[in-house]
């Protein structure tokens, strides 16, 4: 299993790190992932949607894994829809109109 470092109490994080992190990796109030290698070296900015998607499948987070794991992927409705209703599944093996809209502004849709 491979070891997780994170920082529960922000307070601890000298300034000149925040800042670093605010300025070298862009982190503004999204929520990134910056994967380092044992050398601490950036294998990526942000890794947080190969979690998502691929779980520790996508170790070591680099772009070449990234790349080669949407190459195994199979571009199907499937892929879109996994995790939002689990009656969509079924009403796609029924052959029924799947209709997908959505948006940043919750009051237009």
């Amino acid at each position: 299993m491979m070891p997780w470092y994170t920082v529960y109490d922000s307070w601890v994080i000298e300034t000149t790190v925040i800042k670093y992190i605010k300025e070298v990796w862009h982190f503004t109030k999204k929520l990134i992932l910056v994967v380092l290698d044992p050398q601490g070296k950036v294998t990526s900015w942000n890794a947080l949607h190969m979690i998502r998607i691929w779980g520790n499948n996508a170790f070591p987070f680099t772009s070449e894994k990234e790349y080669a794991l949407w190459k195994l992927e199979n571009w199907k409705l499937d892929l879109l829809v996994y995790g939002i209703d689990v009656e969509i599944p079924n009403w796609m093996a029924k052959w029924r109109v799947v209709c997908l809209y959505g948006g940043e502004d919750i009051n237009w849709i």
